[in-house]
């Protein structure tokens, strides 16, 4: 792939240049892919011919990289994919494979730690099971979510819930006496095979499937799809998607019209309430701020016994002092202020 810093740039600055374009354009817009390698193999074609600096012919970087992103953005596109640019079909794979990279994570530490046998009981063989089909029904919860479909979302979440239950379940009450050794290659296997189903899915049919029926809605799911495209494709607080959605709603009652006539394309129309620049992008910032808090939780809860026990030793020690400082300084401040500033858009 090219990039701005792989591009044979004849001057440094025109090579700072592109890079700060590039982190521009694909950190703060969401983009299709190649349209960032595009416009820079077309700058640094104009720049060689005209003989004038990127910066002096274009302007600053960022403010070009915002101009692109406006004009060379198809609406369609913008409508189809979530706040981290993601389409519904993009989203479901990529839970699956974190999935997949955990679990070969964990059956690499458990070979050089444990040994090459992997021994299996039958609590522990059932609890794997069970939680890899609750991380299906996850993925494809949060693949509804980002298709708008929060009907959806409910059935596979209280599925996935259920079966990490059944799992935790499993785990207590079923034998610990061992029933299968496997070589830790053969169960490396398994989420590879997980990664290598998830990369040759049919994208095309998955996004169909996870959009839903192709046919015209009626109002009241064209409304019912409005709230849930604002709220989980383009992050929009559930306040502001209501008031929307209520808008949407007298209008229609007034000019006696279907919501199709009316507005079109429901993932269109969603797209441009939520895409005054400004409130989206506090949008995005919050929810990667609180992806970031999440994180923190996690490893404090995993290494919380060595904080507890006061292991100055364990370097897990350290890491849970470092996160909770970071979290303090960092995180938490910029969570505060993207929270109050996304609620008084």
């Amino acid at each position: 792939m090219t990039t701005g810093r792989t591009i044979d740039w004849p001057h440094e600055a025109d090579a700072d240049w592109a890079a700060t374009f590039e982190v521009q354009l694909l950190l703060h817009h969401e983009v299709p892919d190649g349209l960032a390698e595009r416009v820079l193999a077309e700058v640094r074609e104009t720049t060689e011919e005209s003989g004038v600096r990127a910066a002096e012919l274009l302007g600053d970087p960022r403010a070009y990289a915002d101009t692109v992103a406006a004009e060379r953005v198809d609406e369609r596109y913008r409508g189809s994919v979530d706040l981290n640019g993601l389409t519904p079909v993009e989203q479901f794979r990529r839970i699956l494979y974190a999935g997949a990279v955990t679990g070969a994570v964990t059956t690499l530490v458990f070979w050089f730690t444990e040994g090459i046998r992997v021994q299996f009981s039958p609590g522990a063989g059932s609890f794997v099971l069970l939680v890899l089909t609750a991380l299906v029904c996850i993925a494809v919860a949060m693949g509804m979510r980002s298709a708008g479909r929060y009907r959806a979302v409910t059935g596979w979440g209280l599925a996935g819930g259920a079966l990490v239950a059944g799992a935790i379940t499993a785990a207590v009450a079923l034998s610990e006496d061992p029933l299968v050794k496997l070589p830790a290659p053969v169960v490396l296997l398994a989420p590879l095979l997980l990664a290598a189903s998830v990369r040759t899915s049919p994208a095309p049919a998955l996004n169909a499937w996870f959009e839903g029926p192709a046919e015209e809605p009626d109002s009241r799911r064209w409304t019912t799809r409005l709230d849930g495209l604002l709220r989980g494709r383009h992050g929009m607080p559930g306040r502001e998607a209501r008031e929307h959605t209520a808008e949407v709603r007298s209008h229609l009652a007034a000019a006696g019209t279907t919501a199709q006539e009316a507005y079109g394309d429901v993932a269109l129309y969603a797209a441009r309430l939520a895409d005054a620049g400004e409130r989206r992008q506090l949008r995005k910032a919050y929810k990667s701020t609180l992806r970031d808090a999440l994180l923190v939780g996690c490893v404090i809860f995993v290494n919380e016994e060595y904080v507890r026990e006061g292991d100055v030793r364990a370097w897990q020690f350290w890491l849970v002092v470092v996160v909770a400082l970071w979290f303090a300084v960092r995180v938490l401040p910029e969570l505060v202020r993207t929270s109050r500033a996304r609620n008084s858009c």
